[in-house]
């Protein structure tokens, strides 16, 4: 699926979930000369959803083969079910106390609570296919307030 800003998706055809998309393909030739100039488009060819990229003709021309073109597939995974999260934050100060309730989570040092960690679970993430490669992974969160105190 492409969307209005022109990105492809790769959707769950169950639940119409957006599972990964595609980053701006770019090309280096081998004098390292990069091109970002790239058209994604998505075919169908026998039944089946191809990737169509298109570079530039111009910087075609004139690279240095061969050529590398990457068209970096981000995967995402959107969990929309709250209760697949679980998280909690963990007091020094207060060892025994049970801080899973909060509508925040609390990192960092604070005057009577001594050191302060957040913990979170997934606890229903999706399957990878056979053969699958984690090469990143990456949590934002958002700052909401911040205090200072130091230890």
């Amino acid at each position: 699926m492409k969307d209005g800003e022109g990105i492809i998706w790769v959707v769950d055809a169950n639940t119409g979930s957006r599972l990964m998309h595609f980053q701006k393909a770019y090309a280096e030739d081998s004098n390292e000369q990069i091109t970002q100039n790239i058209s994604t488009d998505i075919a169908m060819e026998a039944g089946k959803e191809i990737l169509v990229l298109t570079v530039d003709n111009a910087w075609i021309a004139s690279a240095a083969f061969p050529v590398v073109i990457d068209p970096t597939l981000v995967v995402s995974i959107e969990l929309a079910d709250p209760s697949n999260i679980q998280d909690a934050y963990i007091a020094g100060g207060y060892p025994n106390n049970s801080y899973y309730t909060n509508n925040y989570l609390h990192v960092g040092y604070l005057a009577g609570y001594n050191f302060i960690r957040s913990l979170i679970k997934f606890i229903d993430l999706p399957s990878l296919p056979l053969g699958a490669k984690i090469t990143s992974a990456s949590l934002n969160m958002l700052v909401v307030q911040l205090w200072m105190s130091l230890p």
